[in-house]
């Protein structure tokens, strides 16, 4: 019985601190009941959004265990497993402080860039030999991507137009740059997994494919990468 009345304190007392945590990132200083204050908070942090069910649940789970707002220790009317306080207390500190792309394993590795004026043929060994599906180009001072689709579809109109294959494998690959791309992003390296994350789902939406993540210090397309995401990298990474 203590220590199920230990427990029950001490899910009470993380329960208390997350909720100032939370109401500390609001600018609304009226109390607003907690699955409220969680739904202002997510609008801004999509590490909320991705845990928000399970915080509700575990609010149901205050709830059962002490109903009077703001109790800590007193009016404990039921207790909790040691798992549950175990799995908040875990939560709760990966949403605080979720995992930065900087210290995430695989993201931060060398980015090769190219130059526009490499041939297509040669951009087209470099691929297969790497077995990549993207590779990262600097155009007029930004970063874009070049895709195998990119490729593949520009070389399927060119090889029904033209049977000049020495003219086609020494094109340079500007020719098929396209200037508005929507299927890749800049991120920071301060971003955390959320952030990535969220950007792949956002990505796909329209049943389009979203090849890749460019890390960069600041986020800013003229900069140099640090690293790069794709989609099965996030496979890799085991998010609670």
């Amino acid at each position: 019985m203590r220590t199920g009345i230990k427990l029950a304190r001490q899910f009470l007392h993380n329960f208390q601190q997350f909720e100032h945590w939370l109401r500390t990132r609001t600018n609304n200083p009226k109390w607003i009941p907690f699955p409220k204050l969680l739904d202002q908070v997510a609008n801004q942090y999509p590490e909320i959004r991705y845990h928000l069910k399970e915080l509700n649940t575990f609010n149901d789970l205050r709830n059962s265990i002490a109903h009077s707002p703001g109790s800590n220790e007193g009016d404990i009317i039921a207790l909790p497993l040691a798992k549950s306080v175990r799995q908040f207390g875990e939560l709760i500190n990966d949403v605080k402080r979720p995992p930065q792309l900087k210290n995430m394993k695989g993201a931060m590795r060398r980015v090769n860039v190219f130059l526009p004026n490499v041939s297509v043929g040669s951009m087209i060994g470099i691929m297969a030999k790497k077995k990549h599906s993207q590779e990262v180009v600097r155009s007029e001072g930004q970063l874009t991507i070049l895709t195998s689709e990119d490729l593949f579809s520009w070389l399927s109109i060119r090889l029904k137009s033209s049977g000049d294959f020495e003219a086609i494998h020494a094109t340079k690959i500007e020719s098929l740059l396209r200037r508005e791309r929507r299927d890749f992003a800049i991120l920071p390296s301060c971003s955390n997994v959320y952030e990535a994350k969220e950007r792949f789902i956002k990505g796909t939406e329209n049943g389009e494919l979203f090849w890749a993540i460019i890390i960069t210090p600041d986020g800013k397309a003229t900069e140099d990468p640090v690293g790069i995401l794709t989609p099965w990298d996030l496979k890799d990474w085991e998010l609670p």
